[in-house]
C-alpha cells in the first residue's frame, strides 16, 4: 500500500482515527521505540496489511501526542509573551501618570512662584514710590522753611533799622540830645535784634538738621528697598531654576521609561521568535522521525514477503 498522505503540523500522516494501544514515547524531537519486528505468514498480504496499518497507527498516535504537546507549549509561549506586553504596558502607563501628577505639580509651584514673585514687584514699586515721595515733601518743606527764615531775617533787620530810626528822632524831638540816653537805647535795640537773629539762626540749623537727618533715613530705605529686590530677584530665579531642572528631570525619567517599555517588549519578542524557533525545530523532529520509523516498517514487511498489493 504506498503512503501518499501530506505531512500536517498538528497529525501525524498516518493517523487512522481508530483507537489504537500506544507504546512508550519519548521526549519532544526524539523518535518511539521500534515497532514489533512484523512476523506473518508467507504470501499472506492481508495479514500484512492489517499488521502494517496497526504498527502505523502506533506510530502516528505516538507522533500525534508530541505534537500535541508542542502545540501546548506554542500556546503557552504566545500567552507569556502577551502576559508580559501587558505588565510592560501597565508599568509604563502607571509611571508616566506618576510622571504627570509631579509636573502638574511643579507647573503649579512655577505659576504660584510667578505671581508671589510679581505681587512683591508691586509691593516694591509702591514702596518706592512712597519714598519717592517723601523726599520730594521733606525737600520742599525745607525749601519752603528756608524761605521762611530769609523773610524772618529780613523782618528783623528792618526792626533794626526803624527801632534806631525811633531813637534818633526821639532824641531830636525832645530837644534835649543825651548822648548816654541814646547810646542805652540803641544797646538794648541791638541786643534785642541779637537774639532774634540768634534764635532765627538756631531755628534754621535744626530745620537744616531735621532735612539731613530726614533725607538719610528715606535715601537709606530706598537703598535698603532696592537689596531687598534683588535677593527677591535672585531667589525667584533660583527658585524657576530648580523647578525647571526638575521637570527636565522628569522628561528623562518618562523617555527613560518609554525606552525601557520598547527594550522589554522586544527582548520578549525576541524570546518568543527563539522558543517558536525550538518548537518547529522540535516539529520537525517529530515528523522527520514518524516517517523514518514508517518506511523501516514498510521496509521490513516488504522482506517478510509483503507486496502491498
Amino acid at each position: 500500500m504506498p503512503l501518499q498522505n501530506p505531512p500536517d503540523t498538528n497529525r501525524s500522516p498516518y493517523s487512522q482515527g481508530a483507537p489504537v494501544n500506544i507504546p512508550p514515547q519519548p521526549q519532544f524531537g526524539g523518535q518511539p521505540p521500534s515497532p514489533t519486528s512484523p512476523t506473518a505468514p508467507p504470501n499472506n498480504n492481508a495479514a500484512f496489511g492489517q499488521l502494517l496499518s496497526s504498527q502505523l497507527g502506533q506510530i502516528s498516535a505516538g507522533a500525534n501526542q508530541q505534537l500535541s504537546g508542542i502545540t501546548t507549549g506554542e500556546g503557552a509561549a504566545l500567552g507569556q509573551q502577551q502576559t508580559t506586553d501587558q505588565s510592560l504596558l501597565q508599568q509604563l502607563q502607571n509611571t508616566l501618570a506618576g510622571l504627570g501628577i509631579q509636573q502638574t505639580a511643579l507647573g503649579q509651584e512655577q505659576q504660584y512662584g510667578a505671581q508671589q514673585y510679581g505681587f512683591e514687584q508691586q509691593q516694591q514699586g509702591l514702596s518706592r514710590t512712597g519714598i519717592e515721595q517723601a523726599l520730594a515733601n521733606l525737600k520742599a518743606n525745607y525749601g519752603s522753611q528756608q524761605q521762611q527764615f530769609g523773610l524772618q531775617g529780613q523782618e528783623i533787620g528792618q526792626q533794626y533799622q526803624q527801632g534806631m530810626q525811633d531813637i534818633t528822632q526821639s532824641g531830636a524831638a525832645s530837644g534835649v540830645l543825651n548822648t548816654n540816653t541814646t547810646s542805652q537805647a540803641q544797646s538794648r535795640l541791638g541786643q534785642q535784634i541779637g537774639n532774634e537773629r540768634k534764635q532765627l539762626g538756631i531755628q534754621e540749623r535744626q530745620a537744616a538738621q531735621g532735612y539731613k537727618y530726614g533725607n538719610q533715613q528715606e535715601q537709606q530705605a530706598l537703598k535698603q528697598l532696592g537689596l531687598t529686590g534683588q535677593e527677591q530677584g535672585a531667589a525667584y530665579g533660583y527658585q524657576q531654576q530648580q523647578l525647571q531642572d526638575a521637570l527636565k528631570q522628569l522628561g528623562l525619567q518618562g523617555t527613560e521609561a518609554q525606552q525601557g517599555y520598547t527594550q522589554g517588549t522586544q527582548q520578549a519578542a525576541n524570546s518568543y521568535e527563539q522558543q517558536m524557533a525550538q518548537f518547529l525545530q522540535q516539529r520537525g523532529g517529530v515528523q522527520a522521525g514518524e516517517t523514518q520509523q514508517a518506511q523501516q516498517l514498510l521496509a521490513q514487511l516488504m522482506q517478510a514477503g509483503y507486496t502491498g498489493q
